[in-house]
């Protein structure tokens, strides 16, 4: 039977981490200082203090609220406390993510914690698909690794072909977006892989939102867990809190609340809908992303599919408006040097720029400063919807998201708000062209 914690009424403010309680060693703390980490968010207050106290914890919070310093700083510290040092190859904790890039985003940010001295001595392993797995095997089998970072498919696979590496006096287990990842159809390698881990550890699992299968993964996987739910409440959008072309286009009618007082998506998100005629929608986005563009804004442009993507990836800088733009896509058909490359030049963006997408780039990845989530697509999946539009607004950072609806799916609105999703109308511009060959 698991407990449920909660997140109280106190964590809406700023708490040190300096003051969480276990404490935390002074390098961990000077680490975080050294990134400007300072104070910690509601799902790290909520989380390492249970983590500390070896519970275990099935957490649900919203996209961008810190979910990866929720493990991290704990996975350090339990590491620190232990009795006897970790030898060369005993594995210490197992980090579990869905995909490369975000395996590979927590490795590096666990990297820069270590480099700063938390976890000192610590070494880092990162596993996943789309590298030398001969040369990885080798570096393994010589060098080690305690913190495991990967994906279930090369991690399964690195556990069956290295005996050499020992799991018995794992301290912790992390899976990360575990929706996702049973999304994906992993269940059976995560399976695998929990029956080959010792009994005796903490479980860490995060999600953004619980599902059925998700609930289940709780039951096989975690002991006794904490469930630690941080909700952000709805509150009325303030009419001048979009920048630029929402603040010029919103039709100031008030947003449909979600029901209950609660919503899915961070309260620094200003949510938009644009109702147009299908002959509209492509003008509609192109005068959108021309002028945010022009004023230095980074967008995100989601679409359905990899053939979507690449289409407009190509026809749109053919357009006079968008001639010369700073435009890339990224989608999980590329091959993984590509994919990249398109996230080290959206994160490196710094005047304005955007990345035409698929879901592939709506879960975890944390892009620096995005200011614009555009859905000219709605996504089939409810849920990704709340992932998507998480790639702006996080860490209490101002952030707006537009989606672009044909009036027949006007209902789609009232839906979102079922999910507790806070709608605002955005008008059309007015007078645009048509883009259609005669």
């Amino acid at each position: 039977a698991s407990s449920t914690a909660p997140a109280p009424p106190q964590l809406a403010a700023s708490v040190s981490f300096a003051a969480l309680s276990p404490a935390l060693d002074p390098t961990t703390l000077a680490a975080l200082h050294a990134h400007d980490f300072t104070t910690a968010t509601p799902v790290q207050e909520a989380t390492i203090p249970r983590l500390l106290r070896h519970q275990d914890v099935a957490v649900q919070a919203c996209t961008g609220s810190g979910k990866t310093l929720a493990f991290l700083v704990p996975l350090f510290e339990l590491l620190r406390r232990r009795e006897d040092a970790l030898r060369s190859h005993e594995v210490g904790a197992l980090v579990i993510e869905p995909t490369r890039e975000l395996a590979v985003q927590v490795h590096t940010v666990a990297s820069r914690l270590v480099g700063a001295g938390a976890g000192a001595g610590l070494r880092l392993a990162l596993m996943v698909g789309g590298t030398d797995v001969k040369a990885e095997l080798a570096d393994l089998r010589e060098h080690g690794g305690h913190v495991v970072v990967g994906t279930p498919g090369r991690v399964d696979d690195v556990m069956e072909r290295l005996p050499s590496l020992l799991w018995r006096g794992l301290e912790l287990l992390v899976l990360d977006e575990a929706d996702r990842l049973l999304d994906m159809g992993f269940e059976a390698t995560l399976n695998t892989i929990l029956a080959r881990l010792p009994k005796q550890r903490r479980t860490g699992l995060f999600s953004a939102t619980q599902t059925s299968e998700v609930v289940q993964l709780v039951r096989a996987g975690l002991r006794n867990p904490v469930r630690v739910d941080v909700q952000v409440r709805a509150v009325a959008p303030a009419p001048n809190g979009a920048s630029g072309a929402a603040a010029a286009a919103a039709s100031g009618a008030a947003p449909e609340r979600p029901r209950g007082g609660k919503q899915s998506t961070p309260s620094s998100l200003s949510n938009f809908v644009m109702l147009c005629d299908e002959s509209q929608r492509l003008p509609q986005l192109v005068a959108f992303i021309a002028r945010e563009i022009a004023a230095k804004r980074k967008l995100m442009i989601y679409f359905l599919t990899c053939a979507s993507v690449d289409y407009y990836a190509a026809v749109l800088p053919l357009l006079a408006e968008l001639k010369g733009a700073p435009l890339r896509p990224l989608h999980g058909k590329m091959v993984h040097k590509a994919r990249a490359k398109a996230y080290e030049w959206f994160s490196a963006q710094r005047h304005g720029g955007a990345l035409l997408c698929t879901d592939v780039a709506a879960r975890g990845l944390d892009f620096p400063d995005v200011d614009w989530i555009v859905q000219f697509d709605a996504p089939q999946d409810p849920n990704a919807f709340v992932h998507r539009v998480g790639r702006t607004a996080r860490m209490g950072r101002q952030g707006q998201a537009l989606l672009l609806l044909r009036p027949s799916e006007e209902t789609y609105i009232h839906f979102l708000n079922v999910r507790s999703v806070p709608l605002q109308p955005m008008a059309a511009a007015e007078g645009l062209p048509e883009l259609r060959a005669p």
